[in-house]
């Protein structure tokens, strides 16, 4: 893990020398200023890396944009000769790039892929170290967010329309943050590097993006990973993929033992649960990590269905849903505060640039229809979707309409990474991307594998470099070990969960 105090300090200085917004000047080729950099990594290592600014229009549609900076750090290459460099697309949307640098799942794999070429992490626009950055602190109570999805859609409405005054007010032009502008950001970036191609990773949301960078620049594109696949219809969740991932678990629970003997049916528990919820919200009392106060917040049914759908595709938290629910049934929180406690400060920073994003690449209404009619009969309803539809209704921002969203055609060489086990973007989604127009590709499904299992995985890092080599990867298999379950009583002998701390 990197010393997160030294690139900081860095940042913090690049900050200073460079201004935040401009007038952009109109044909200037993009171009980046590196500082060289060493930072310590947790046991003691030296890595070098260059940080700078990549400076855009913030709206390239107007001739008088501001101009914003997007922050890009660089690791140097070992190979003699190296390939491309490669373009880390990070997910969320929202998450920063730059911070991998200090994450000790994510540094291995790109001191792996050193190996084969230069490795490069952009910061999106208004995430990370990038200028300007669209977070905000709530200044609303989040205490009834999981109470109703009434209060969740009024909670996301406030914070949406403070930060929209806020960021307008400081002269940020909210209309600029689509996924089509940040693809022009990478091809922005290619031109700043001066290389004719470049690689892509992209994880989560960044495949979204990736894959609208492929459609528009997909000839300065030698090589794509995709991980996690979200493609231009699919930032719409389908309630009917998380009846699909529930009816696995069940039947995975159903076939323990240990699980069985006490919880015959973990689909007729979850059923019941929140019955009981709907009827009688349960009270958790969890800490205010900025206040450093405790707090009481109610948890009602849509509660329970969106702490439960945020962590569906997770396969670290799969293991203690049976446990969980049992003590919900019982009307005990200790487990359920912890997963409370996460969200509830979690949404104490509002992420605009999610929003934004989210709005623009929106859904078609066929893709509505099928959410609409799977949420009638699902156990998870819509939640995953929070706060969408309703929030449209707050404001005016159009989507990137149904050309956006229609699907890729492409040659280039691609590879797409899925869990079997990931119900936020399931492996059926690659499936469809490939068949729509992207046939020089190789699909490869991690099987036990959920949203974010490959990034502690040596074999998947050796699948990507060889990828990247040029190298024939559709015979190489990946498979995590089998889902276990937490005991319903007593402590795990193997597999664990942060929330036992509580208990």
């Amino acid at each position: 893990m990197i010393v997160r105090n030294n690139i900081s300090l860095l940042f913090l200085a690049c900050l200073i020398a460079f201004p935040t917004l401009g007038q952009s000047q109109p044909g200037t080729a993009p171009n980046i200023s590196f500082q060289k950099q060493v930072l310590t990594v947790a046991d003691g290592r030296k890595i070098e890396a260059e940080i700078g600014f990549l400076h855009v229009p913030e709206n390239r549609t107007k001739k008088d944009s501001n101009t914003i900076e997007l922050a890009v750090a660089r690791l140097t290459s070992r190979a003699r000769q190296p390939g491309p460099p490669l373009v880390f697309l990070a997910g969320g949307p929202g998450d920063s790039a730059t911070s991998s640098l200090w994450s000790s799942s994510k540094l291995p794999l790109w001191d792996n892929l050193l190996d084969v070429c230069d490795v490069v992490l952009m910061d999106q626009r208004g995430t990370g170290r990038s200028k300007p950055q669209l977070i905000l602190p709530a200044i609303h109570d989040t205490a009834d967010l999981l109470l109703t999805r009434k209060t969740a859609v009024e909670y996301f409405t406030e914070c949406a329309q403070d930060a929209v005054e806020h960021f307008e007010d400081e002269g940020v032009d909210l209309s600029g943050y689509t996924t089509v502008e940040s693809a022009e950001d990478v091809e922005a970036l290619r031109h700043a590097l001066g290389v004719k191609k470049i690689n892509l990773l992209g994880f989560s949301y960044g495949t979204h993006l990736g894959l609208e960078v492929i459609r528009r620049h997909g000839k300065h594109i030698k090589n794509a990973i995709l991980i996690s696949v979200a493609g231009p219809e699919d930032i719409r969740k389908r309630p009917g993929d998380q009846e699909r991932q529930w009816n696995v678990l069940s039947d995975l629970a159903a076939a323990d033992p240990r699980i069985s003997s006490e919880i015959p049916d973990l689909r007729a528990l979850l059923s019941r649960v929140l019955n009981q919820l709907d009827e009688q919200p349960i009270v958790v009392r969890v800490h205010n990590s900025k206040t450093r106060r405790n707090v009481k917040v109610p948890v009602g049914k849509f509660g329970l269905q969106l702490l439960l759908v945020l962590d569906l595709g997770d396969t670290s938290d799969l293991p203690i849903y049976p446990r969980l629910l049992q003590e919900i049934d019982r009307g005990e929180t200790g487990l359920l505060g912890w997963f409370v406690e996460k969200r509830y400060n979690q949404f104490r920073n509002f992420h605009m640039m999610s929003l934004l994003m989210r709005t623009a690449s929106e859904a078609s209404p066929d893709r509505w229809e099928v959410i609409q009619s799977e949420a009638s009969t699902s156990l998870f309803s819509n939640a995953a979707n929070i706060p969408y539809p309703e929030i449209r209704k707050a404001w005016s921002f159009p989507d990137l309409g149904d050309s956006f969203r229609r699907p890729i055609k492409s040659n280039v060489r691609t590879l797409f990474l899925t869990g079997s086990l990931d119900v936020n973007t399931p492996p059926h989604q690659s499936d469809r991307i490939i068949s729509q127009g992207i046939p020089n590709s190789t699909h490869i499904t991690i099987k036990n594998g959920g949203h974010e299992s490959f990034w502690d995985m040596p074999g998947a890092h050796d699948v990507i470099r060889n990828f990247l080599k040029g190298e024939n990867v559709e015979k190489m298999k990946l498979q995590r070990p089998a889902l276990e379950f937490i005991p319903l009583k007593g402590l795990p002998s193997r597999v664990s969960h942060p929330s036992l701390a509580q208990e």
